[in-house]
């Protein structure tokens, strides 16, 4: 395969998995438990994911997931891609039901001991503890007041956490968090420059977290739901 090409595809891959980059550190004053606690304390939240990579400037992959999570019903409803197209799947009553693709939709159902909240990994532990951040001031996300916190690495202290396999090297991950005053990180931002092919060719790799409508989420019971319960008991 093509340098570039097995560059492409692995850059594809990094994004679908929509994983965390690290820079090794001490850590920071922010409190991950914090964040745990004001999402508990909530009761319900909107968690979104968008992930995208660069070749050369040109897109090589992006990614997209968005949950709705109900945790005083335990209900959550997840979209999000797949190579079969779009899947959503339906989090309820100790089960895991998934519509996945378009037309026709194939459908599956799973049991799960997992609660909605857990689901999805919705901590900060991971990032907090691999970076040091510093703080850089104030701002705003959807109207909220926050305290903004950035950690930036570059060289060997650059690294993501995803083996991008032979020709491929982290050149540097910037890493800004937005913090509400509970401690809640509304918004997890990350960018990292990528020498690819021995340095003959330059990449990125982006990921944005976002909480929203927190305390206010509902989730609705999707209205493809009788339709995947007709098709598990017709497999049945």
């Amino acid at each position: 395969m093509h340098a570039r090409t097995r560059t492409v595809a692995i850059l594809a891959l990094v994004v679908v998995t929509a994983g965390c980059l690290s820079a090794p550190g001490a850590g920071s004053s922010i409190d991950a438990s914090a964040h745990d606690r004001a999402l508990e304390s909530a009761g319900s939240y909107t968690y979104t994911v968008q992930a995208a990579a660069t070749v050369d400037g040109q897109a090589a992959g992006t990614s997209n997931l968005t949950a709705a999570v109900d945790q005083d019903n335990d209900r959550a409803l997840i979209e999000t891609t797949s190579a079969y197209g779009p899947v959503e799947s339906y989090v309820a009553n100790d089960t895991v039901v998934q519509r996945i693709g378009i037309e026709p939709p194939q459908y599956r159902t799973l049991e799960t001991d997992m609660s909605a909240g857990d689901v999805v990994s919705t901590g900060v532990a991971p990032v907090v503890a691999n970076h040091s951040f510093e703080a850089n001031g104030t701002g705003t996300v959807d109207g909220q007041q926050v305290e903004i916190y950035e950690a930036n690495a570059t060289g060997a202290n650059a690294s993501l956490r995803q083996d991008l396999g032979e020709g491929v090297a982290v050149e540097s991950v910037q890493v800004t968090l937005a913090v509400r005053q509970d401690g809640l990180v509304l918004r997890q931002q990350t960018t990292a420059e990528l020498s690819l092919a021995g340095g003959e060719t330059a990449g990125t790799y982006t990921r944005t977290v976002t909480f929203s409508d927190v305390g206010s989420t509902d989730v609705p019971t999707p209205d493809w739901l009788s339709e995947a319960t007709d098709a598990a008991s017709a497999d049945a």
